[in-house]
C-alpha cells in the first residue's frame, strides 16, 4: 500500500494535493467567517510535486476538526442565549404593554382630576358633578351636596339604597365598621329623583360622607346653603313650594320651588339634617340618657302650618348621635 503510494506520479499526485490543499483553504475560510469562531491553525502545508503524508494530511483534518468541533459548540450555546433573550423579549414585550395600558389609565384619572382642579379653582369653585355622580352647588367657598343623601354600598353609580324606609344599614350604629376600610362601608351620594335616606345614626351619616370625600355642615354653614329656600309648601308633594305638609318623604328635588338662592334643593322639608356639631345639653322631651345631642336643621315633611310659623330652617337640639327617626337625614360639604 505504501509502495503504491510512493509511485504515485504525475497528474493523479497533483490532483490529490490539491483537493487536500483546497478543501482545508476553503474550511479555513468559511470557519474565518462565523462571528466570533474560534481560530485554526493548519500544521502542515502542502507544495505542488510533493507527495502527500497520510499523517500530515490527518493531522490537518483534525485542526480542522477541532475548530469546527468548537464552532458548533458556540452556535449550539448561542442558539440557546438567542432563544432565552426572545423569551426575555416577549415577556418585556407583555410588561410594556401592560405599563402602556397602565400609563393610558393613569392619564385619565390625571386629565379628570385636572378637570376637578381646574373647576375648583375656577369662579364657579367646584364642578355640577363629581367623580362618583354626585351633584354639588357652590356656596361660598364650600361645595354642597344640592339633593338630600341617599345612601348605598357603592361609591358611585349602583349598589344597595338604604334607609328608604327602614333603619336597614348594614353597618353598626356607632359608625365602628361603617368606613371605607370597614366591613360594611356605606356612602352618602347626592343625585336627584331618590327618595332621601333617613332612620340613620349621626356616627353613620358622618362615615357616609367621609367615604364620599366629604362631611357634615356645620350650622352655619347649613344656614348659608339654606339662605333663600322658601318657608313652607302647599300639598304632599311639595308642588308650590317645600314638602313641609305632606305625609311622608318625597324624591329629592320633586318640589317645586324649593332651592336656596344658591340652587341648593330641599333645605326645607322632607327630611331634618344633621349639622357636625353635637350639643351638650338636654332637649325637650329626650328620652335618652346619652350627654351628647345632636344638632338637627330645617322642618321635617309632618310639619304643619302652625309648628313652623316661626321658621322651617331653625335649629332643633335632637336626640343622641345613636337614635335614628324616620325624620333623620342628612347632606355633605367639602
Amino acid at each position: 500500500m505504501g509502495n503504491n503510494m510512493d509511485n504515485l506520479e504525475g497528474g493523479k499526485t497533483m490532483v490529490r494535493k490539491s483537493f487536500f490543499a483546497t478543501g482545508i483553504v476553503t474550511l479555513a475560510v468559511l470557519c474565518s467567517g462565523i462571528a466570533n469562531a474560534s481560530s485554526v491553525t493548519i500544521p502542515n502545508a502542502f507544495t505542488s510535486g510533493t507527495k502527500a503524508v497520510a499523517a500530515e494530511v490527518n493531522a490537518n483534518f483534525s485542526a480542522v476538526k477541532g475548530a469546527v468541533d468548537d464552532n458548533d459548540a458556540r452556535v449550539t450555546t448561542n442558539a440557546a442565549g438567542i432563544a432565552t433573550n426572545a423569551g426575555d423579549i416577549a415577556t418585556n414585550q407583555g410588561n410594556i404593554n401592560t405599563n402602556t395600558n397602565n400609563i393610558t389609565t393613569n392619564q385619565g384619572n390625571i386629565n379628570t382630576n385636572t378637570n376637578n382642579i381646574t373647576a375648583l379653582q375656577s369662579s364657579s369653585g367646584c364642578p355640577a358633578t363629581d367623580s362618583n355622580g354626585n351633584a354639588l352647588v357652590q356656596v361660598g367657598s364650600l361645595c354642597v351636596f344640592k339633593y338630600e343623601a341617599s345612601v348605598t354600598n357603592a361609591a358611585g353609580s349602583g349598589g344597595t339604597q338604604y334607609g328608604v324606609s327602614a333603619a336597614d344599614y348594614p353597618c353598626a350604629a356607632d359608625g365602628s365598621d361603617c368606613g371605607a376600610a370597614g366591613a360594611f362601608p356605606i356612602y352618602a351620594h347626592s343625585v336627584a329623583s331618590v327618595i332621601p335616606s333617613s332612620r340613620i345614626t349621626w356616627y353613620q351619616a358622618v362615615q357616609a360622607c367621609a367615604n364620599a370625600g366629604m362631611r357634615l355642615p356645620t350650622t352655619a354653614e347649613w344656614l348659608a346653603a339654606a339662605a333663600g329656600t322658601p318657608d313652607s309648601g302647599t300639598g304632599s308633594d311639595g308642588s308650590a313650594g317645600c314638602n313641609t305638609d305632606g305625609g311622608g318623604k318625597i324624591n329629592t328635588g320633586a318640589a317645586v320651588g324649593c332651592t336656596s338662592t344658591a340652587g341648593v334643593a330641599d333645605m326645607a322639608g322632607n327630611v331634618r339634617e344633621m349639622a357636625a356639631e353635637l350639643d351638650r345639653a338636654a332637649a325637650p322631651n329626650n328620652t335618652t340618657t346619652d350627654a351628647t345631642k345632636m344638632r338637627l336643621l330645617g322642618a321635617p315633611f309632618d310639619s304643619t302650618a302652625s309648628s313652623s310659623a316661626t321658621s322651617i330652617k331653625a335649629l332643633f337640639i335632637g336626640d343622641g348621635p345613636t337614635v335614628i327617626g324616620n325624620v333623620y337625614g342628612f347632606r355633605c360639604v367639602r
